[in-house]
């Protein structure tokens, strides 16, 4: 199923909220990955990879405006703020002061069960029907992915 809505990234400092580093595969071919945001770990190589073995291993979100490639460099969010963010399972809207939890197959959603805070939503879904701003507070990974 394609998305309706696509997140980004709205306050970002890649100084101190964030860093960047290769993905270890290709996104989709059909785009679904776009304005999605994932949480992600680092493998052993050291490469970007959606979820992680354990959610212990998550260690940001990422929030691809474009089709990328396996070795492509891309900016992980570990402090920061994302406009427009939908729930990655079933697309529902969010409540303002949701707790958003990021899960070891890399979805994010407001279900505690399995999950690990890296975020908050601070400002509700739009009458316009565009998604919620979330703060992006991701928890410092415990474990390898």
């Amino acid at each position: 199923m394609a998305q309706t809505q696509f997140g980004r990234y709205d306050k970002y400092n890649g100084f101190v909220g964030g860093f960047r580093a290769q993905l270890n595969a290709s996104m989709s071919a059909t785009s679904d990955d776009v304005g999605k945001v994932q949480a992600v770990g680092i493998n052993a190589s050291g490469k970007v990879i959606i979820g992680s073995a354990a959610v212990t291993g998550i260690i940001g979100v990422i929030c691809p405006t474009k089709v990328m490639v396996a070795n492509d460099v891309i900016d992980v969010m570990t402090r920061g703020e994302i406009m427009d963010v939908v729930k990655t399972t079933g697309g529902a809207a969010w409540t303002v002061g949701d707790l958003v939890y990021a899960h070891a197959d890399g979805t994010v959603d407001a279900v505690a069960a399995s999950g690990v805070v890296v975020g908050r939503i601070i400002e509700g879904p739009k009458a316009s029907g565009r998604g919620a701003r979330m703060l992006v507070t991701a928890p410092v990974a415990t474990t390898a992915s």
